[in-house]
């Protein structure tokens, strides 16, 4: 049977950044590594708002990127 084990997790924060000159939505982004393997979407949440509260422009998204070591 084959088994999963994380090893790795992070968060990155997606930030509106206004339109450019033909009016299409602008995003950027910030990556937190080394987020905690057992951090719950709530704690995580709070989390990026905090950091979030410190930027100028405004959080659009919170993404979630786990890497798992698949075997057998």
């Amino acid at each position: 049977m084959a088994s999963a084990v994380l090893v790795e997790s992070k968060i990155r924060l997606v930030f509106d950044k206004g339109t450019d000159g033909e009016g299409k939505p602008v995003t950027g982004g910030k990556t937190i590594n080394n987020v905690k393997k057992d951090a719950t979407p709530e704690n995580l949440i709070v989390a990026a708002q905090a950091i979030a509260s410190l930027q100028i422009h405004p959080l659009v998204d919170v993404e979630r990127n786990d890497k798992q070591l698949l075997s057998n």
